[in-house]
C-alpha cells in the first residue's frame, strides 16, 4: 500500500524508505521477542452488540510470529457469540476498545465465561485503541501498534 501511494504521488524513494524503516523495526522487535524463548499465543478481540465478540485477523501479529487463535486473512473476522467466548484459549488477549475502555471491560465481565479464560486469569489482557488495531492501516497506525506490542511484550 505504501509503495502504491508512493508511486501515485511520485514519492517512490520516500515510500521505499518508510517500508525499509518499518521492516527494520519489525526485525528488531522479532529479535527482542526471540529472547523470550517461545512466543505466547495471542488473540485480538473486538466487542460488539449483545455480548458478541469478534476475533480478528492481524497481519502484524502474524508477521512477528505470534501463534494464536486469530481469523485468517480470508475470513478477516470470526464472530463468537457470548456462549462461545470460552473458545478463546490464548495466553494473551489484546482487546480493541474504540471508546471508554471501562465500558468494554464491563461488557466483557458481564459474560461469566470471561473470567475463566486463561489470559484473564493470568492478567494477560491488554486494551488498545481500536481505531489503530481494528481499522488503522496507515504507516502511523503501524508505528503506534508496534509501540503497543513493545509495551505489552517487554
Amino acid at each position: 500500500l505504501v509503495t502504491s501511494m508512493g508511486v501515485a504521488v511520485r514519492r517512490e524513494d520516500a515510500a521505499a524508505e518508510l517500508n525499509a524503516r518499518t521492516e527494520d523495526r519489525l526485525l528488531a522487535i522479532k529479535d527482542r521477542l526471540s529472547a523470550l524463548g517461545s512466543l505466547p499465543s495471542v488473540t485480538l478481540l473486538r466487542t460488539g452488540e449483545n455480548g458478541v465478540v469478534y476475533n480478528q485477523v492481524d497481519a502484524l501479529l502474524d508477521a512477528l510470529g505470534f501463534p494464536g487463535e486469530r481469523a485468517t486473512s480470508e475470513e478477516f473476522t470470526r464472530t463468537l457469540t457470548a456462549e462461545q467466548l470460552d473458545q478463546v484459549t490464548s495466553d494473551v488477549i489484546i482487546v480493541g476498545a474504540f471508546q471508554d475502555q471501562q465500558d468494554v471491560r464491563a461488557q466483557l465481565a458481564m459474560n461469566p465465561l470471561w473470567e475463566r479464560l486463561p489470559a484473564v486469569r493470568s492478567g494477560n489482557v491488554h486494551y488498545v485503541d481500536d481505531s489503530l488495531w481494528g481499522s488503522g492501516y496507515s504507516p502511523r497506525a503501524t508505528e503506534l501498534r508496534l509501540d503497543d506490542i513493545e509495551r505489552i511484550f517487554s
